[in-house]
């Protein structure tokens, strides 16, 4: 989501002033102290006299919004899913082709299962690819093969570990760019995972001059 704003937090007694960012089931305080208010767990989540209202374990946080705050009430309450991030809800029911290079969590695949999609280790113009990366050798060779299966409008995430500094977002980057592809999005993936979104830039899609 992505979306910061200039604000106050109200936590308890004490008024901070900060900015706020709201990301995927999740609102970020920074500012005279940093605090992470996660949907998960809350009891009660709304707004308020243009208050964002977050009420859970940290007691009552009120974080000043004016009209964004139903806006992101609304979002924390019914957060879009991963696949809903990566765009494969919309096609929902359609039987789309998925491949999937490396070991997702079992949680995804269940997820994939649900929409109706058909998922291939190997295909041909499919619309989207997934790359389980744990290292950088991984990351290319997956990467690397995800790249001949998929259509020329398609989309390769690569999902891979944060925290890791053998292995980070750069070597992600480094590699999509060096195989000729484009990187336009990046998605919390997981609780332990990001995924990274490659597509081919249009200048290098066959028709095109």
């Amino acid at each position: 989501m992505g979306q910061e704003i200039a604000t106050t937090l109200t936590l308890g007694r004490k008024k901070l002033t900060g900015t706020a960012l709201l990301e995927s089931g999740e609102v970020i305080f920074r500012g005279e102290a940093r605090h992470v208010f996660r949907a998960k767990g809350m009891s009660r989540i709304a707004a308020e006299d243009g208050a964002l209202v977050l009420e859970g374990e940290h007691g009552v946080a009120r974080i000043a919004l004016g009209p964004k705050a139903a806006v992101w009430a609304a979002k924390l309450n019914s957060p879009p899913s991963r696949l809903d991030k990566a765009g494969l809800s919309k096609l929902a029911g359609a039987g789309v082709v998925v491949v999937v290079i490396g070991e997702p969590d079992a949680a995804f695949a269940r997820e994939l299962g649900a929409i109706g999609a058909t998922v291939k280790a190997r295909a041909k113009s499919a619309p989207f690819a997934f790359v389980f990366a744990g290292d950088a050798a991984k990351c290319r060779a997956g990467v690397k093969s995800a790249r001949a299966m998929i259509a020329e409008d398609g989309a390769i995430w690569v999902v891979y570990p944060r925290g890791q500094r053998s292995f980070t977002e750069n070597d992600v980057l480094a590699t999509g760019r060096s195989l000729g592809l484009k990187d336009v999005k990046v998605m919390r993936f997981s609780d332990t995972d990001t995924a990274l979104k490659f597509v081919v830039p249009l200048d290098a899609r066959r028709g095109r001059k």
